[in-house]
């Protein structure tokens, strides 16, 4: 045992997609016998797949019990109906159902029923995301039912336990539960629901294993387990698990396809086979959605499009939840466009947004890796949208060009969106109560830069107020991402060399194909709404052979159009606020240049001060109480990681998150003004992590500020005060754009040779407004 879960650590890596398990209602014999026929329909119908009317069933037998004060028989159902509840999705509507029937178990003395409820609530607690939370009930129902002498129950809670263990990544544990579980169902005679779940939850950590023989035999035991069961709806859904599981493994291990392919098969067939028994659309759907996948997979197209096709129709019969439907238009879209058919791949491909659209924060809640989630299921849907919009539009001229384009930006505009929603895991970032820029009404001398990474080459979108553009720059993914990760190494190491190098060549890629158009239209800003890897790196620091990009172009950074409000701050109405901390603190190294710094700030634009050991939390919350800001300046560590748990401000007494931050700068928004620029001069993010660059990017509009002045890297220290001086001199003095107030800032360093290597002046960003 031991031994294993060592190789279990080891080996072990992914996302964890368990199958947790169920609790049958058991016989209601204290109950009348009308409760007992509706338990029995809504079970009925439960097994058939029909929760909805399961959930009608229950509800009415809970209603019945709780008048007839049966409170055994009351718990039993409203359990029975928050497990349908679960089934349909309604988390919320199954927390509540729950929530009431805690007040129920409370009078039962029963401790088997007990033991159900706790189990029942920490495998719906699992099923919310929340796995610490899930635990505590799961041991409290495992208490209850090992004082009960109840195998069953012990069992069941125990599968829960292991997976509960395993979203935390804590595997040895996860594997003894599930041992623990095998050891008691040995030992009974009949609770084949419950043995079919423990096999596929092992099946499927040995496919993460790594090891693709024993990934074999669990499969092919957890297959011939399933079959011990008569019929249902549960059955058929294991069913398809498994065949999603021995298609991983597949995916995997190339070489044993030959034998997870019929296993993959067979358990797809079996379960459709199943649904067409029981006249079961969803399950029908479901069987039929994954053997399209599975013939996709073996290169088998035409039969691949034929079961998605059906897949689809019995989804739109049954009603099934755009969880399951978004991904059976994508793989429509694919299949349309590797046989040709653009049109109807695109129609495919929106129809995937439209059902993806409402559920995507539901449909990676609850992963640890949610990130990885998020990229391998997410951000392919609209990356490929755009891509095939902006193939098309290669094709066509005139204003059916120029639709197709906006189209294809309007998709990439909405994937950065939901980016920016997914990184600060807030579906209301985006929700901005300021007017956002439309590219029509930007400045006659500006232009956006929107570069997409695609595998085999890279687009660019060129947008000015009355044109959008389209260029293509035959560049793989994986070679532009080689170069731009060398080139940020560089820029960062003010010692090294070889940074003109790369820098020319990303110019050559990224700026000079559209060189003479920005001649032609006299561009002075450009805006750049970077995607994928080229968020790592300052385009202002690329390099022509001659010049830098800032020293030709005022250059700002966007995540995206739409997310940036439009236009100048319409005149000074807050003070300024100046903030810094000097001394070390929990455990980050001084920055000695901070007072000189806020000092020759307070005496350029004045303002109030809050310095090291006055800089604390509840300081800063007291100022935005007292009063309103235009502009907010801290000079402290700020550090941007894979997501807002990893990202923070330091404070003197503590660290400030982005969401409290929100929540700070917010009491400005509700007193009807906004703050016009936030700047962090010492933040950092991590090298090579291209999703914490995004989170820098997407600040602004976190915060609900204008704009922000923050650090890709972190800055020397004296550089960061001759720029910040600078910056504000231009700015706030001279009241010069943003976006030109830096440029001028650094390319005064660049003509100092202390200065002149961009690790001193390159990691300085605007983000968001540039005006």
């Amino acid at each position: 045992m031991a031994q294993a879960s060592k190789r279990i650590l080891r080996f072990f890596t992914g996302t964890l997609l368990f199958i947790l398990a169920a609790f049958p209602p058991p016989s209601t014999a204290t109950a009348s016998d009308s409760i007992s026929n509706l338990m029995e329909k809504g079970s009925a119908h439960y097994q058939r797949g029909e929760f909805a009317s399961a959930v009608d069933f229950w509800k009415t037998a809970a209603d019945r019990a709780q008048r007839e004060k049966a409170p055994e028989a009351a718990l039993k159902a409203l359990l029975s109906q928050a497990k349908a509840l679960q089934a349909l999705g309604h988390l919320d509507r199954a927390l509540a159902t729950l929530q009431t029937a805690a007040g129920v178990a409370d009078r039962v003395r029963n401790p088997v029923e007990k033991a159900r409820f706790h189990a029942r609530l920490g495998d719906l607690y699992l099923a919310i995301g929340q796995p610490d939370q899930a635990m505590a009930f799961l041991e409290k129902g495992e208490d209850l039912a090992t004082k009960a002498g109840s195998r069953e129950a012990l069992a069941g809670v125990l599968i829960n336990t292991g997976v509960a263990h395993a979203s935390r990544k804590d595997y040895v544990d996860a594997v003894a539960a599930w041992e623990e579980c095998r050891y008691l169902l040995d030992r009974m005679a009949e609770a084949p629901a419950l043995r079919s779940r423990l096999l596929i939850n092992l099946a499927r950590i040995s496919v993460r294993l790594g090891d693709p023989q024993a990934a074999v035999e669990a499969v092919r035991e957890a297959l011939s387990g399933i079959g011990d069961r008569p019929d249902s709806h549960e059955k058929g859904r294991d069913l398809v698990s498994l065949g999603l599981l021995a298609m991983e493994g597949r995916q995997i291990w190339p070489d044993a396809a030959d034998e997870m392919d019929p296993m993959a098969l067979s358990a797809l067939q079996r379960a459709d086979a199943i649904a067409t028994r029981l006249d079961d659309p969803e399950l029908m759907a479901l069987a039929r959605s994954d053997l399209g996948r599975l013939y996709e997979l073996r290169g088998r197209n035409a039969e691949a499009m034929t079961l998605t096709l059906s897949a689809l129709f019995h989804a739109q019969q049954s009603g099934i939840s755009p969880e399951i439907r978004y991904p059976l238009h994508w793989r429509a879209g694919r299949l349309h466009a590797d046989a040709g058919d653009m049109d109807e791949a695109i129609r495919s491909y929106r129809l995937s947004v439209e059902a993806l659209t409402p559920i995507r924060q539901e449909l990676v809640a609850g992963y640890r890796d949610r990130h990885d989630l998020f990229q391998e299921k997410i951000r392919p849907v609209y990356l490929e949208l755009a891509r095939l919009l902006l193939e098309k539009a290669s094709r066509k001229n005139g204003d059916a060009r120029k639709a197709l384009l906006e189209e294809g930006r309007d998709a990439m505009e909405l994937l950065k969106t939901v980016e920016l929603q997914e990184y600060f895991q807030d579906p209301c970032v985006s929700a901005l109560e300021t007017t956002t820029i439309k590219p029509e009404e930007m400045a006659p001398h500006t232009a956006v830069i929107y570069p997409i990474p695609f595998p085999d080459y890279l687009a660019i979108l060129l947008m000015t107020r009355d044109a959008i553009d389209l260029y293509t720059v035959p560049v793989a993914a994986t070679e532009l991402d080689r170069t731009v990760r060398r080139f940020r190494r560089r820029l960062q190491n003010s010692r090294g060399e070889g940074f003109e190098e790369d820098g020319r060549t990303l110019h050559d890629w990224l700026i000079r194909p559209m060189e003479p158009a920005l001649a032609q239209r006299d561009i002075d800003t450009l805006v750049i709404a970077p995607d994928g890897v080229l968020r790592l790196i300052p385009f202002s620091t690329l390099y022509d052979g001659e010049r830098f990009l800032v020293q030709k172009y005022a250059v700002g950074t966007v995540p995206a159009i739409t997310l940036t409000t439009a236009g100048p701050a319409d005149g000074a109405s807050g003070g300024v606020l100046l903030e810094g901390l000097s001394e070390a603190r929990q455990g980050f190294a001084s920055l000695p240049s901070v007072k000189q710094e806020l000092s020759t700030l307070h005496h350029l634009m004045g303002g109030t001060v809050l310095l090291d050991e006055n800089f604390t939390l509840d300081n800063l919350t007291q100022a935005f109480d007292d009063a309103d800001y235009d502009i907010v300046h801290m000079a402290t560590h700020g550090v941007f990681g894979g997501g807002a748990d990893e990202t923070f401000l330091l404070t003197h007494n503590e660290k400030l998150t982005m969401d409290r931050l929100e929540r700070i700068i917010d009491q400005t928004r509700r007193r009807g003004n906004q703050v016009d620029l936030l700047t962090l001069s010492a933040c950092q993010t991590a090298l090579g992590d291209e999703w914490a660059a995004f989170g820098l990017a997407g600040i602004a509009v976190k915060a609900g500020v204008s704009s922000a002045v923050a650090t890709l890297w972190f800055a020397d220290d004296e550089a960061a005060f001759r720029i910040m001086t600078e910056f504000y001199r231009e700015f706030y003095q001279q009241k010069k754009p943003k976006a030109e107030a830096l440029r001028l800032a650094q390319t005064r360093m660049i003509g100092d040779d202390r200065f002149h290597h961009p690790a001193f002046w390159g990691p300085f960003l605007l983000i968001g407004n540039w005006l």
